[in-house]
This record gives structure tokens, C-alpha cells and sequence, in this order.
């Protein structure tokens, strides 16, 4: 009887210890990185390079389901869009991995401008013609150590 309670005393220790340990694992895991840990901050310049070369690397630094806002089902049928605000910006559904087309390096053409505004945590690209209302905004957000696209309006 008290080897029985001495073994279910150890398998509860250890049962405890193996939870902490997991917790503590997990905190210092990045999104998306597998088994990582945290290492030095990631070069915002350095991930926008590969974030449009690398589809792979593209596909693991894409919070999905991606919300955004997407413009050909909201103007096509304007009635029928539901529309809801997220940190100030509007979405109107969430982009999946499976319907995920890869976004390369944007392409200005003379008629369009092109800002990056950037802080240590958050950047936000905006692709517009002036005077017209098209635009393109993409925000990305540094979780933990390493930048992720966050939200995603065409």
C-alpha cells in the first residue's frame, strides 16, 4: 500500500515538473519557428525581402486566418458584404492557407505611390493611386522576435 501511494506521489512530481517545464518551453517559442527559441530580433528590411521570395517562409509568417478586407466581394455586391472593424481597420473576411496566392515584391507603376511606415513592433504598407479609391494595405506586427503579416486589405 505505501509503495502504491510512494508511486503515485513520483507520477504526480513528475506529471507537475513535465507541466511547468512545457510552460516555460512554450514561452520562449516563436510562432510559426517550430521548436526555436527566441533568438536576436529579426531585420524588418531583411524578413520584407524574403517575406516576398521565399513562399515557404511566406506561407509560415501569415497569421491564418488572415483577416482582412477584401475589395472585389465588397464592391461587387455591397448589400450583401458584412463588414466589421478590427484594431480601426475594416474586414470582411479571413484569408486561409489553402486560398493563400503568394504576394511578391509590389510593382509601382508611375501612377502609383508606395509608403512603409514603421515603428519597432508594427509596419504598415499602403500602396495607392492618388485621387482614386484603389489601394492595397498589409500590416505586419513583430511577435516576439520575428515579423508576421497581421492584416491584409486588396
Amino acid at each position: 500500500m505505501s509503495f502504491s501511494k510512494s508511486l503515485q506521489g513520483v507520477f504526480l512530481l513528475w506529471t507537475m515538473l513535465s507541466f511547468v517545464q512545457c510552460s516555460e518551453q512554450k514561452r520562449n517559442v516563436e510562432p510559426g519557428s517550430g521548436s526555436r527559441v527566441n533568438e536576436k530580433a529579426e531585420s524588418f528590411d531583411e524578413f520584407y525581402r524574403r517575406f516576398h521570395t521565399d513562399s515557404l517562409f511566406q506561407l509560415e509568417r501569415v497569421v491564418f486566418p488572415l483577416p482582412g478586407f477584401n475589395s472585389e466581394l465588397h464592391y461587387s455586391n455591397p448589400g450583401k458584404d458584412s463588414v466589421y472593424m478590427l484594431d480601426g481597420e475594416p474586414v470582411n473576411g479571413h484569408w486561409s492557407s489553402a486560398d493563400w496566392v503568394m504576394h511578391r515584391q509590389p510593382t509601382i507603376d508611375p501612377d502609383m505611390k508606395m509608403d512603409i511606415t514603421r515603428s519597432d513592433s508594427v509596419a504598415i504598407e499602403r500602396t495607392y493611386i492618388p485621387g482614386t479609391e484603389f489601394s492595397m494595405k498589409r500590416i505586419f506586427k513583430r511577435l516576439n522576435s520575428a515579423w508576421y503579416l497581421v492584416y491584409y486589405k486588396d
